[in-house]
């Protein structure tokens, strides 16, 4: 949270932008654009670092409390490149507008919480400190309760099809060889799990009626009728 005084002296006061954490330490990336300095714009691409520590020339945090806060920062003065209309990051810094030489690179440095900078052009530039922020997400689903029940209801189907027994039957329908103008129909069948129980259970749904005996008596009056 830098405070900027640009050459014409106009200061920009604790200036705020969002810095990405990549890392578990917290070291977090981000820039500052000053779109209103004048006579040119004004960039402030950096690495924040709550506990500040330094591999070589790269500024890297040793852990997430801000145990001692510190900013390395690269500047930049030009067109920024906003008033194109092209979308750009608003973490970074657009380097098509550095390749092109429209923002040119002014100086690096890092900086602890107090510390003041001083451009060659006569900008000034302070480290006033950080504010922490936290992301936050709020969702309401109205299906939830639905959705539970219909997973519950597919485990007990799933449950239940376990214990039924899966049997096959085919039946084939043809003309009977009697001539009599009766149906002759076979049965098979297949089981899963009991097909030593499953032929016995099969049972024919209608046995033809047995042809009563006659006697000698009931043969003599049959002669007569005839």
């Amino acid at each position: 949270m830098p405070t900027v005084r640009d050459p014409t002296g106009q200061v920009f006061r604790r200036v705020t932008a969002p810095f990405l954490p990549p890392d578990s330490a917290l070291t977090s990336t981000g820039a500052f654009k000053l779109t209103e300095a004048r006579p040119r714009q004004i960039a402030l691409e950096g690495v924040f670092a709550p506990t500040a520590t330094a591999l070589g020339n790269v500024l890297v945090s040793g852990f997430p409390a801000p145990a001692g806060p510190a900013v390395g920062l690269v500047a930049y003065v030009g067109d920024l490149g906003l008033d194109s209309g092209r979308p750009q990051s608003v973490y970074a810094v657009d380097q098509t507008q550095v390749a092109r030489g429209a923002l040119r690179t002014v100086g690096v440095r890092n900086m602890g919480v107090g510390d003041r900078w001083r451009l060659a052009d006569g900008t000034e530039i302070t480290f006033d400190g950080y504010l922490q922020w936290a992301g936050l997400q709020i969702s309401r689903d109205p299906a939830q309760d639905i959705t539970l029940l219909a997973a519950a209801g597919i485990v007990a189907g799933l449950l239940l099809s376990l214990s039924v027994r899966r049997r096959r039957l085919w039946l084939r329908c043809t003309p009977a060889a009697d001539g009599r103008g009766r149906t002759a129909v076979a049965v098979g069948g297949l089981a899963r799990a009991d097909r030593d129980t499953f032929a016995g259970g099969v049972h024919p749904a209608h046995r033809p009626p047995p042809r009563p005996c006659l006697s000698t008596t009931d043969h003599h009056l049959e002669g007569r009728r005839r």
